[in-house]
């Protein structure tokens, strides 16, 4: 133990107990998707695979998720993301140990950014920290940069449907064509919801020419 964990000890943010961010019990609790959905109809679809009759050409052409957003996640991407504790992230990601990602081998993993005022407020991305921490974990490539967000957006919380959809029309572009250009890429968010900022983002992807978009995020809800 060093001197910090000494004087500022880490606390599990979902039960309290000292130790770690997010301790043995509570990383039991986190609960893998078992059944993957399409992300344009939103039902279960073998491996997360878009249906093809919901499949055109500037969809999705799938959605990963890794868990469900229910506790302790939400507690946990809530601290990361308002509260800027990053060490537990690490802690939430070892509970993927046995989450395969096989099949995107040979993809690229990209994440959703932020506005460039608000992440220099904030001082990170909370999408990088863990696109970086899964893509370690699981061996796929990751690339920075790719994407960026143009103006700035409301917070999708509370938001209905549409007006999720509105939010985020037009708030990506793409910095870097020539390399999305005939390549198969994981469009990486910590939260799918309604699915607006990755169905927005994707289609920027797809306009600047990938061949592929799949969506990958940590967490869903049911």
């Amino acid at each position: 133990m060093n001197l910090l964990d000494l004087i500022f000890p880490k606390t599990c943010i979902n039960c309290g107990r000292v130790g770690e961010y997010l301790c043995l019990s509570c990383q039991d609790k986190v609960e893998r998707v078992s059944i993957q959905i399409c992300p344009v109809c939103t039902r279960a679809s073998i491996s997360g695979l878009t249906h093809p009759r919901c499949k055109t050409k500037l969809n999705l052409d799938g959605l990963h998720s890794l868990v469900y957003f229910s506790s302790p996640v939400p507690q946990a991407l809530y601290q990361l993301k308002y509260k800027f504790a990053r060490e537990f992230a690490k802690d939430l990601i070892n509970k993927l140990d046995k989450v395969g990602l096989d099949q995107f081998q040979n993809y690229y993993l990209i994440s959703v950014p932020l506005y460039k005022k608000r992440q220099n407020w904030r001082g990170f991305n909370q999408v990088d920290i863990l696109a970086e921490l899964v893509s370690t974990k699981f061996g796929v490539k990751y690339e920075k940069g790719i994407l960026a967000r143009k103006k700035p957006t409301s917070s999708q919380v509370g938001l209905s449907r549409k007006s999720r959809m509105e939010n985020v029309r037009g708030a990506f572009e793409c910095t870097d064509k020539n390399f999305v250009a005939g390549k198969k890429l994981l469009l990486f968010d910590d939260v799918w919801t309604s699915g607006a900022t990755l169905k927005n983002a994707g289609m920027v992807l797809k306009r600047a020419g990938a061949e592929e978009v799949w969506g990958l995020t940590l967490a869903r809800s049911r």
